[in-house]
């Protein structure tokens, strides 16, 4: 308890004097070297609707019924839950959806879908989970700062960073005051961050290609022997180091926040 106390005052130490800085080659060793950092590019504003995925031909479960209907209710803006009926109607003809997605896992599918979704059409991503709170003044908070590319609800904690090897998986845990959750943002579309998060994860499928078309996912979570994808490789993994690196491009809002409890 105490080490965790003093993480915590240490993490909030280095976010309020501003001691985390990223440069070109921090992390020479990761992908995050593969492309210089964008300093400044003009975006259309997010668009004011929430997208959330169903990746199989499953129901719903109760749970998850009630996680929809609360995003309805309460955030204030148009809801579109994507499924397989009508993916196809948003993939782009140029980007087609990358070969391996017919052998991933469900959560495998949505979190490729989210980085697509929010390099091409940007807007909102919401895990079906129960909401509380309006998003329309969040929308509105990230479309009043034109340096700004995306928004989401503060990191909860170090515990909530994937596990990452080397000076980036410390740094992350140390810096995770910088970083959005990965469970709900809003993201102006064509942004440099989710740019370089979906190449990324398109780059990871192809390597795994070969090992996923001999051991496909068997179940909603992949949990079959020899499946060959982590859980947090497309998303975490990806989207943590990449917020981190352009943490000046990136505003926090608790009322994207959804409850983390019952909700499967």
């Amino acid at each position: 308890m105490i080490k965790r106390l003093q993480k915590k005052t240490l993490a909030y130490y280095q976010f309020y004097l501003k001691r985390y800085k990223y440069y070109d080659n921090k992390y020479s060793y990761t992908y995050l070297s593969k492309y210089p950092k964008v300093e400044s590019t003009a975006l259309e504003n997010a668009p004011e609707v929430i997208f959330t995925f169903w990746t199989g031909d499953n129901p719903l479960t109760p749970n998850r019924k009630k996680g929809l209907e609360s995003l309805k209710k309460h955030t204030g803006v148009e809801v579109k839950l994507i499924t397989p009926k009508n993916l196809l109607d948003y993939i782009i003809k140029e980007h087609p959806l990358h070969l391996a997605y017919e052998f991933l896992s469900l959560n495998h599918r949505s979190d490729y879908l989210r980085a697509y979704f929010m390099y091409y059409y940007g807007g909102g991503y919401a895990d079906i989970k129960k909401y509380s709170k309006s998003w329309v003044v969040a929308f509105k908070k990230l479309s009043g700062y034109p340096n700004k590319w995306a928004l989401g609800y503060r990191e909860l904690g170090a515990w909530g960073v994937p596990k990452i090897k080397g000076k980036l998986g410390e740094d992350l845990k140390l810096n995770y005051l910088y970083l959005i959750g990965n469970g709900a943002f809003i993201y102006k579309p064509k942004s440099p961050i989710a740019k370089e998060w979906l190449t990324e994860v398109e780059k990871r499928l192809d390597d795994f290609l070969p090992e996923l078309e001999k051991n496909p996912a068997t179940d909603f979570f992949g949990k079959n022997k020899n499946y060959p994808i982590p859980w947090a490789h497309l998303t975490g993994e990806v989207h943590h180091p990449l917020v981190l690196k352009y943490y000046d491009k990136v505003l926090f809002s608790n009322a994207i926040l959804p409850s983390m409890k019952d909700y499967r």
